[in-house]
This record gives structure tokens, sequence and C-alpha cells, in this order.
């Protein structure tokens, strides 16, 4: 794909909205975590680094739920399907 192709049309539309997604389920997570670390700022550093791991599934949560929604199928029936050999 050559870049004015990338940067025109539907897929330059789809980019900014991705990014646009990105940043307010990004914020979403950040901020309920920023006043959990800031809560357990006197705790182990274990702990704090756990919730940080969550906070990062969720995000990776939000994708797979993104996608689901968009194609009406689940992610468990697409890796089904792929297992027996039905793209």
């Amino acid at each position: 794909m050559t870049a004015p192709a990338l940067f025109s049309g539907q897929s330059f539309v789809a980019l900014g909205w991705a990014l646009f997604h990105f940043l307010w389920q990004g914020a979403l997570v950040a901020g309920p975590l920023g006043a959990l670390q800031w809560l357990l700022r006197n705790r182990t550093p274990a702990l704090r680094y756990a919730l940080a791991c969550g906070a990062l599934a969720t995000t990776a949560d939000f994708a797979r739920r993104a996608k689901e929604r968009d194609s009406g199928v689940t992610v468990d029936e697409l890796v089904s399907m792929r297992i027996h050999g039905r793209d």
C-alpha cells in the first residue's frame, strides 16, 4: 500500500477512530489506576505492579469486546472456526 493511499479515505478515518477510542479507553482505565496507585503508595511494589498488570489486561479486553461487537462473532467462536478449518 502506498503512503498516499494509506493517508486518504477510509484507512485514515479508521486509524483516526482507532486512536480516538484508544485514548478514551486508556483514560478510563488510567484514572482509577492512578487513584489506586496513590492510595496504595505505601504498600508493596508487587501489589501496585499487579494492579497495573490488571489495568493492562482490562485495556486488552476492551479491544476483544470491540471486535466481538463489530463482527457479531465472539472470539471463542472465531477460535473454534479456525481450529475446525472454517475461516
